[in-house]
This record gives structure tokens, C-alpha cells and sequence, in this order.
């Protein structure tokens, strides 16, 4: 039996409101089981995944921070991280304006104008002590940064908009590179990896994968670009894909 890699998304497409959709666990144990490896491929900083989610599903590895960071148990393969100098800039362009965003890291995470559970308020970048690799600007009025803070947020980042907020993810960093580590770490080949998202930053880990696969509430450009449709996050769309194509039941 060949064995293949499932790299899937976090947020509306393995779960959902940050829990483990039910019947999904359960697939990706099967495919465990039978040999495969299962990886988080998340947007989100290490430290900003959810420790329920880490706790409950035994990833072969975890790729966080739009590919930032990578890690297969307790060996780090990667870790980048926003440059001193960049971050102070930012901290001081939005204590500036009043735009509320997160600074997301590894260990802690923060935000400037806005309060989170888990993340610490900052007033300046003197409040940060440690490495951030992640920028999440949210509740815009309008749909774009001011051209100064767009300037600069895209000197460093890629940016990414969705709907209620925008992301930066460091450049040089990206899912489908985070991929490609950990192919080479298992020593699989790229024609056996499935990818699984629904949103604007997994295009480029579903454009890399050899089977690319959408949840079903995927945005349209996604559903566009694929190679199939599963059913929804919330009907367990990720153990569908699972069965369908990996253990093929």
C-alpha cells in the first residue's frame, strides 16, 4: 500500500468554532492506522492554535503561520519570525491610527486596539517579548488598509482579504512551502499528498498538492481551482475526503 499525506486547514474545514467536527477524528485515526500521516497546515500561528484541537488529534506534523513554521513532534523544522526592526513599525503604525490587529507568535500572541482571550493587549513595542511570525488585521469599515498601512503591510507580508478581516503572512513563507518540508521529511512523493481548505490562503497549498480537495462552504474561488468537492465542514468533510480518496471505502 502507498502511503499518502493529507495536509488540511484548521478553520471551517476540520473544524468548526475551533471544535473537532464529529466523524472527522475519527478518519483521520483510520488513515493512521492504515499507514498515512496527517498534517495541520493552518494559517494560524502555533500559539494561536487551539490546544483542544492539538491535544485531541495526533498530527504527524504541524505547519502554522501560512508556512512560518513547522514542526513534527517535538523537532522544529522551521521558524521564522517578523524582524525586529519590521515589527516596530508596525507596532507603531497601528498605535498610530487606531487599527485594531493581532501580532500572532509561537509561544504568546498580542493585539494592539482590541482584546482577545489568550492574547496580550499591547500599547507599544516595548509590551512584546516574544518572536511574532503573523499579522491579522481585523474589523475594517472598508475593505482595504489605508494606502500607507497597505504599503507598508505588503513590503513584508503577502496579504491576504477575506471577508471580515485581512492576514499577512510573512514573505518567503507559505503553505505549500511548509509542504514541501514535510514531504521531505516523511519521503513521500508530491503526486501522493492531498491538500483539504476552503478559503484564500490554502490556493497555494491546494494549487502544490496532488489531489486538492474543497469542503463544500469553500469560498468560489476556491471551488473553482480544485480537483473535487467534499461535503461541508460541519458534515464532516475532511473524514468524507479521507474515505473517498485515501482509504478509498
Amino acid at each position: 500500500m502507498d502511503t499518502w499525506i493529507v495536509f488540511m486547514d484548521m478553520d471551517n474545514t476540520l473544524t468548526d468554532k475551533s471544535e473537532i467536527v464529529p466523524g472527522n477524528l475519527d478518519a483521520i485515526l483510520r488513515a493512521q492506522r492504515a499507514g498515512h500521516k496527517i498534517v495541520l497546515n493552518s494559517g494560524r500561528s502555533y500559539g494561536f492554535l487551539p490546544k483542544k484541537v492539538l491535544a485531541e488529534v495526533p498530527f504527524d506534523a504541524v505547519i502554522a503561520g501560512g508556512g512560518a513554521y513547522v514542526r513534527v513532534g517535538d523537532t522544529v523544522l522551521l521558524n521564522e519570525y517578523v524582524p525586529e526592526e519590521v515589527l516596530r513599525k508596525l507596532c507603531d503604525y497601528f498605535v498610530r491610527t487606531g487599527i485594531a490587529c493581532y501580532f500572532e507568535g509561537v509561544d504568546e500572541s498580542y493585539c494592539i486596539n482590541t482584546t482577545r482571550e489568550g492574547f496580550t493587549t499591547i500599547h507599544s513595542y516595548a509590551d512584546i517579548h516574544g518572536m511574532t511570525s503573523k499579522i491579522t488585521i481585523i474589523s475594517l469599515r472598508e475593505r482595504m488598509l489605508p494606502p500607507e498601512g497597505l504599503a507598508l503591510i505588503e513590503q513584508y507580508f503577502v496579504y491576504i482579504r477575506h471577508p471580515n478581516y485581512s492576514e499577512g503572512i510573512l514573505k518567503g513563507c507559505s503553505k505549500s512551502g511548509g509542504m514541501r518540508i514535510c514531504l521531505d521529511y516523511f519521503g513521500i512523493p508530491r503526486e501522493r499528498c492531498m491538500a483539504i481548505g476552503d478559503s484564500a490562503n490554502d490556493l497555494d497549498m491546494l494549487d502544490y498538492a496532488g489531489l486538492s480537495v474543497a469542503v463544500a462552504n469553500s469560498t468560489p474561488e476556491v471551488l473553482a481551482c480544485v480537483d473535487a468537492v467534499t461535503e461541508s465542514c460541519t458534515d464532516a468533510g475532511v473524514a468524507r475526503a479521507i474515505d473517498r480518496f485515501i482509504l478509498r471505502q
